[in-house]
């Protein structure tokens, strides 16, 4: 028998939780496909050593639920300002400390 869903106030919206100790599984069910997506996604699926619903699954977790990639060094050199002062390049000197030998 399914838990009954009840009412959960959140920031003035009123929304449906099920009330469960146990997880449960959403369904997705894709129309309208393209024959050859399908195709290409099942060719996926068998390299991978996986069914094409399992594959499904993988490519949207890999989509939506794993963090995104570090920028390259290209990057993040780009987002380096063109023009900025020398002084901050300059080495501090150190001052050096007796070491016993």
């Amino acid at each position: 028998m399914m838990e009954p869903l009840v009412p959960y106030e959140c920031e003035s919206v009123c929304r449906y939780i099920k009330i469960s100790k146990r997880i449960t599984m959403a369904q997705l069910i894709v129309r309208n496909l393209d024959a050859e997506l399908v195709r290409r996604l099942k060719i996926r699926a068998a390299r991978n050593g996986r069914s094409a619903e399992a594959e499904h699954r993988e490519i949207l977790y890999e989509a939506l639920m794993r963090s995104q990639p570090k920028k390259s060094l290209k990057a993040l050199l780009l987002e380096m300002p063109s023009e900025f002062d020398d002084a901050i390049l300059e080495r501090i000197q150190d001052q050096g400390r007796e070491v016993p030998f």
